[in-house]
């Protein structure tokens, strides 16, 4: 398993991996991945607490990766050897504790993952250079050039994009959104006229990346900006632990009666997810041995969706969930599962089409079904608010 979290800043911001706020971290082994996006800090040559921090992640059940920020040591991490691991090159800081350098592609967990450490620092005229600022926080040019090689050899086609600084069109689309109080908007600005639009090659080099190159990519994950939220594939995550699923989802829509059918013919139908309709004045289906369970009291003429914003977080969570199957269920697995549905589709871009319908006795689109405008609505303006993390008009 892959989770992801943001900066750490050595020990200032590393409360967030503690058990009681990560506690999947329990059942996790040395075969399973946290990943910090930048500012990691834990090799800063300070004596005494590099090594305090390196043993307490090697103490960890799992294995930590990180990728670099500006907030780092640069001059002590370039002096560790350079080994190959899962298809890129590494600084091993230990067993545990592994530097994912910059321009490369790895296989992890079943997933191709490119990661571009680095940022620049606004405050660095106020910074010591060597003792609080190194040159080395933006990339070299080749360092730039070996990521356009490495990615040339996949095609430019990869899974997760990680970075610890976003590209620069993505700031200037979307962080005064993300900064929702006047003060922080002068912050945002701030960002966005020092940091990203000055000269900064970094971010213009991950535009170019998309607009130029045509790199495709299912989600990409950044740090720096301190925030969590998500926009379209985008994520900034600084203070939530979040995991990446290496499924790309295909919901199925029964009736009742298939859903009965399929429960029976599939033996492992408990590690199903199920959104399930049913009319106020029937009998909920039965979902008591399924894993995960939402009934949603909705009759065919109801007009506001009970609980809704509840119903997306149940929602994110599957997505992020390892369940073997993704089930929306009514009466008869057309209208208001197909309506659930499709509002899951289109919100989540990248995930497929396949095997939707698959109990009906024809092929077919989402397209061919009706949809109701109501639940569709609803279902996909709740997800925004519930993933987007702010209610916009």
């Amino acid at each position: 398993m892959i989770y992801i979290t943001g900066d750490t800043h050595s020990t200032l911001d590393w409360e967030k991996i503690n058990t009681a706020r990560f506690p999947e971290q329990k059942d996790l082994t040395k075969d399973d991945y946290l990943i910090i996006i930048g500012d990691f800090g834990g090799i800063l040559g300070v004596e005494g607490q590099d090594d305090y921090i390196i043993k307490a992640y090697n103490d960890r059940p799992f294995t930590t990766l990180f990728i670099d920020g500006n907030h780092e040591n640069h001059d002590l991490l370039d002096k560790y050897p350079v080994q190959e691991w899962r298809g890129g090159k590494v600084h091993f800081i230990s067993d545990s504790v592994i530097h994912l350098m910059r321009g490369q592609v790895y296989g992890i967990d079943g997933l191709t993952v490119f990661t571009m450490g680095g940022a620049e620092s606004t405050d660095k005229a106020y910074r010591q250079e060597g003792v609080s600022w190194w040159s080395r926080e933006m990339p070299s040019d080749e360092e730039y050039e070996e990521a356009i090689r490495n990615l040339e050899k996949h095609d430019f086609k990869v899974d997760i994009v990680l970075t610890h600084c976003a590209p620069e069109g993505y700031i200037g689309k979307n962080m005064r959104a993300v900064y929702n109080s006047d003060i922080s908007r002068l912050l945002a600005d701030n960002m966005e006229g020092v940091c990203d639009r000055s000269g900064n090659r970094l971010t213009r080099f991950f535009d170019d990346l998309i607009t130029v190159h045509g790199l495709q990519y299912k989600h990409w994950y950044f740090g720096h900006y301190h925030r969590d939220t998500d926009w379209d594939k985008f994520s900034l995550v600084f203070n939530k632990v979040r995991k990446i699923s290496n499924k790309d989802w295909e919901i199925s829509c029964f009736s009742r009666s298939a859903f009965g059918s399929f429960c029976k013919e599939h033996e492992d139908y408990r590690n199903s997810a199920v959104i399930s309709f049913c009319d106020p004045d029937r009998t909920p289906v039965d979902l008591s041995e399924v894993r995960m369970n939402r009934t949603v009291l909705l009759g065919d003429l109801d007009q506001e969706i009970p609980d809704v914003r509840g119903l997306a977080r149940f929602i994110c969570d599957v997505i992020t969930s390892d369940a073997d199957y993704f089930i929306c269920q009514c009466e008869y697995g057309q209208c208001r599962s197909v309506s659930c549905a499709k509002a899951i589709i289109d919100f989540y871009g990248e995930h497929s089409y396949k095997d939707i319908f698959a109990n009906l006795d024809f092929d077919t689109d989402i397209t061919d079904c009706f949809i109701d405008e109501m639940i569709y609505t609803s279902i996909k303006d709740a997800l925004e608010k519930e993933v987007l993390g702010n209610d916009r008009d």
